[in-house]
């Protein structure tokens, strides 16, 4: 049995109002991740460009 599948197992044990609130901690969790990595990603760019590894890039982008 692979870990997922141990975690999956031990999970479905928990009442639903725990499932819930499991889902909703990692819910949260995953968003927090998600922006941390933007974050790093923004900030390594910056800093990217700011050395001149980096050019502008003026896209051209069509307004309706």
């Amino acid at each position: 049995m692979t870990t997922l599948d141990r975690a999956l197992a031990t999970v479905m044990q928990l009442s639903l109002d725990q499932q819930e609130l499991l889902i909703e901690i990692l819910r949260q969790r995953h968003l927090e991740a998600s922006r941390d990595e933007i974050a790093k990603d923004a900030k390594e760019s910056l800093s990217a460009f700011k050395a001149g590894k980096l050019k502008p890039q003026l896209g051209t982008m069509e307004l309706n």
